[in-house]
């Protein structure tokens, strides 16, 4: 009891104490991350990236709203989601449409997890509505979306209602690393049907109703969007690696991001420009925009899944892909209306730092509290990141990278066929561990870590190597490794047999 009294009033001591060295501050705080062509982390403060700049409209907090009847509410669009995304499976886009129409007839309801509405209205998104649930700071939008409360969203693609300009194809969004493009209706993809829980924001119903055109010529090169408060120059300057697009940004030095400077738009400012109904090019018929270069244009936004590229967009063919950052595009240069920026939402919720409930400072960890917490139901907190671990490191067995991807998706909502030793939790957020996470399970000198950590509490831990949540981006039929006694990861066939630990923020 003595301990634990103690344990109390440390972590009131940590948490209301402003003069503790490394002490966080009680609030959750937005953190940026930016990086350079090699895909290293760097400030971003100068840089002109997006991490930088935070264009657009803040994100509500919370965002998501779980409506205790299998739906869960976007505060952001208005829009109300399935909370289970895998329970309509996946399906060609003729058989997508006709699963959204058993839902409204309560055909597929029982499928659904939780699902105990009698909505009628459920439909197939529009592209930008299943794009708007992107967090582009977050490497997986699966695990991201996870975390937000839903549940077997799938690292794939997923059916739009948006029909693209050739007339047997179809816009998806991808909720691996976020990409978006267009595929052959006939082709078999996720279903996650969408209703509006909302009237459309105001600023929406205002577009829609001004007389106006959307865009506007200035006469001066520039085209202004009415619609976004954005300008933009007409032509794109080819053949740049991101660098130098950043840079072509910012010609004389100055501080970039400025109402009156030109700079390189972030990935949703791009798709803004968008008409996914066309082609040849994929613009609005009265966006007065010449000079479109025939190449992908940069956006400021890095690929979180593979720091080392950037996203891009077509304007010919309208799809958003990553590209290595040392590739040759195009920098099609935007600045605001208005110095209080566009009125598009920013692209992420921007990276937090845990509160000081769940990261300690490192004064603390090893001098007067443990590094890790066991816990009684077989779990274990990492009091110096705030992550919980299953205590049982090989409670999965070997497992190729697609059966690891499914193990933990089961062992959220089912852990009987699982043999977990000491495992007595109920927690439905598990997620399996990237290689940031498992990098954070090393020592901290020169030891061991298979030993130090089962010294730790943990049991079972293997010296082999650890699937990640990462897939080679080089080679679809790689995933990434990381091996703990080597400290390093390396690529290795999806259809190799190793072993997995999930992980979860610690509340």
């Amino acid at each position: 009891m003595a301990g634990k009294r103690f344990l109390s009033v440390l972590l009131l001591v940590v948490i209301f104490s402003p003069g503790l060295p490394g002490t966080a501050a009680a609030e959750v705080i937005n953190q940026a991350r930016c990086y350079d062509e090699a895909g290293a982390e760097i400030a971003c403060a100068g840089t002109g990236q997006d991490g930088d700049l935070q264009a657009g409209t803040a994100w509500p907090s919370p965002r998501f709203k779980d409506n205790g009847d299998g739906t869960i509410t976007d505060s952001l669009s208005g829009l109300a989601w399935l909370k289970d995304a895998g329970c309509l499976g996946t399906a060609n886009l003729s058989d997508a449409e006709a699963e959204v129409n058993g839902l409204n007839s309560r055909a597929a309801a029982s499928t659904c997890s939780e699902y105990t509405a009698n909505y009628d209205d459920w439909r197939l998104p529009e592209v930008r509505e299943l794009e708007g649930l992107t967090n582009l700071n977050a490497p997986r939008q699966a695990d991201w979306l996870a975390h937000a409360g839903f549940v077997n969203v799938q690292p794939a693609a997923y059916w739009s209602a948006t029909p693209a300009a050739n007339a047997y194809d179809g816009w998806l969004v991808e909720f691996g690393a976020g990409a978006v493009d267009y595929a052959a209706k006939s082709s078999a993809h996720g279903v996650w049907p969408v209703r509006r829980a909302k009237a459309a924001p105001r600023e929406q119903e205002k577009a829609k109703k001004a007389s106006l055109p959307r865009f506007a010529a200035n006469g001066d090169g520039t085209v202004s969007d009415r619609e976004t408060g954005l300008i933009w120059k007409t032509g794109a300057h080819p053949g740049l690696t991101w660098q130098e697009a950043l840079a072509l940004a910012n010609p004389s030095g100055a501080a970039p991001g400025k109402a009156a400077g030109w700079r390189l738009p972030n990935r949703r400012e791009l798709q803004s420009l968008i008409d996914y109904r066309r082609d040849y090019p994929a613009l609005p018929p009265d966006a007065s925009l010449t000079g479109i270069a025939n190449s992908y244009c940069w956006s400021s936004s890095t690929t979180a899944a593979s720091p080392a590229q950037a996203w891009a967009v077509h304007p010919l063919f309208g799809d958003t892909r990553p590209l290595d950052k040392t590739a040759k595009a195009a920098a099609w240069l935007v600045r605001p209306e208005a110095p209080a920026g566009s009125r598009l939402p920013q692209t992420s919720e921007w990276l937090r730092t845990p509160a000081a409930e769940t990261r300690l400072p490192k004064e603390v960890i090893g001098a007067s509290l443990p590094r890790f917490t066991p816990n009684p139901d077989g779990t274990i907190t990492d009091n110096l990141t705030g992550l919980m671990w299953l205590a049982d490191a090989d409670c999965f067995g070997k497992l190729s990278w697609e059966e690891a991807q499914e193990a933990v998706r089961r062992f959220d909502s089912d852990k009987s066929p699982f043999i977990c030793e000491g495992y007595t939790g109920s927690y439905r957020d598990w997620l399996l561990a990237g290689t940031e996470q498992l990098r954070q399970l090393e020592p901290p000198t020169k030891t061991d870590p298979v030993a130090w950590l089962d010294g730790q509490g943990f049991k079972n831990v293997r010296p082999q190597g650890y699937w990640t949540a990462g897939e080679s981006m080089a080679n679809i039929y790689y995933a990434w490794l990381f091996n703990l006694r080597a400290g390093e990861k390396r690529s290795y066939p999806k259809t190799m047999k190793f072993h997995a630990m999930p992980y979860r923020t610690a509340q």
